[in-house]
């Protein structure tokens, strides 16, 4: 069953329960699937437009935007009712000194600052990573938290040494948090490791050679960050550097994917570049999405077995781990992609077009082993399509403030 995006505000659990918002009713209602379409489980009645973070067995994560940044909650499949809730995220560092350890007196940010990737960002704006049943906040200014997700009890709280974070990740045990000190000559690249459940410190490692763009952790702990012309991988408890990766994939790089020993590169181009992250060592050349990914779009890869399912705004390409091409769709795109649902058996597609000023979407269905175009579905729409999931033979599409329900064509995964 498809598991949704962070940021997503449709989820499915279990491939037969689906949850969705209405912005125009203010309703929050979990649906089942039935022989006779979907059956409404329970309503929640909101003001306030919820954010999915993640989703697992028996609840969700959901981001409320409301004032002093909002809170986090655990939502019930079952009821809808909150398992527990979160003090607004601002309180959530209001204890935590604004000056990082060793920032010279009235030189930390009080405005907004500028971030490698994101560009502008203010320093009392957060950002969030989920992993092994830890949620990790912390916001630009370098204060972190970490929360448990299925009890919501707070495993720790930490005022780390950057004085700007520009990007953050958990996995294997391990946070990691790059970006900056500030110094009395200046910024200093920085990069902090702290352990997922304790926050205490594994290793700070001041003094990197470049600028730190992003940060990734690795299925072994070892932690790898994306540099102004390098990506370098570390043993965070020895503090020793495994190595380093240069060249015109790791000039100015957007981040990367890994999966398992396998390293999926985005150049400064948005191209795709494939290696191993446990030698530190790329393909000579880019992978060769045959036009799915452009440079304008956003970039999806996931892990199918032994194979890679690469996609963008112009579709869906595979690949062995090697990056050696084994399929890509049929599809005669005219418009935009939106991010695939991955089932059991197929990958959904929706392409949002504008035939002639009228707005529409195509629904594509391909093979999950090869990309092979089982079957495409026209749909009309009434403005643009913003979001798709897949429940129990049936496709869901945000259109505007309603969702349409779509039986999936032949041979999707039920």
């Amino acid at each position: 069953s498809p598991t949704p995006s962070p940021g997503d505000q449709t989820g499915a659990w279990g491939g037969d329960r689906v949850m969705l918002f209405s912005q125009e009713l203010g309703e929050l209602t979990m649906y089942r699937a039935t022989p006779d379409g979907l059956e409404s489980v329970w309503t929640r009645r909101t003001s306030v437009e919820p954010t999915l973070l993640e989703t697992d067995a028996g609840g969700a994560l959901v981001h409320w935007a409301s004032g002093r940044g909002g809170f986090i909650e655990r939502v019930s499949v079952e009821d809808g009712s909150a398992v527990w809730s979160s003090e607004a995220l601002e309180e959530l560092t209001s204890g935590m000194s604004d000056r990082a350890p060793g920032t010279p007196p009235m030189t930390h940010d009080r405005g907004e600052f500028l971030a490698p990737i994101d560009g502008a960002v203010s320093p009392r704006s957060m950002i969030h990573a989920i992993g092994e049943q830890t949620l990790v906040l912390s916001d630009r200014a370098g204060r972190v938290l970490a929360i448990d997700t299925q009890s919501g009890r707070e495993l720790w709280r930490r005022r780390t040494r950057l004085a700007r974070v520009f990007d953050l990740d958990v996995g294997a045990g391990v946070v990691a948090l790059g970006g900056e000190a500030l110094r009395e000559g200046g910024s200093v690249p920085m990069i902090v490791a702290l352990d997922a459940r304790t926050g205490e410190v594994i290793s700070p490692i001041e003094g990197v050679s470049a600028q730190v763009r992003w940060v990734r952790v690795g299925g072994t702990g070892d932690l790898i960050g994306g540099l102004s012309g390098a990506v370098v991988s570390m043993n965070v408890v020895e503090g020793r550097v495994n190595w380093v990766m240069t060249g015109l994939a790791t000039e100015e790089s957007l981040g990367a994917f890994l999966f398992d020993e396998t390293i999926v590169i985005i150049d400064a181009d948005r191209e795709l570049w494939v290696g191993n992250s446990d030698e530190g060592r790329l393909n000579a050349l880019e992978l060769d999405t045959r036009g799915r990914v452009r440079p304008s779009g956003g970039v999806f890869a996931r892990a199918l077995g032994e194979r890679l399912l690469i996609a963008g705004a112009g579709g869906v390409a595979m690949f062995e781990r090697d990056g050696t091409i084994t399929g890509v769709d049929a599809v005669d795109t005219t418009g935009d992609m939106l991010p695939p649902v991955v089932t059991r058996d197929a990958v959904v597609l929706l392409e949002r077009t504008a035939d002639g000023g009228r707005l529409g979407a195509r629904l594509h269905l391909l093979g999950v082993d090869s990309a092979r175009l089982i079957a495409s579905h026209e749909i009309a729409a009434y403005d643009t399509p913003t979001g798709v999931a897949c429940v129990d033979g049936h496709v869901l599409v945000s259109v505007g403030g309603a969702t349409m329900v779509v039986p999936a064509p032949a041979g999707a995964d039920r």
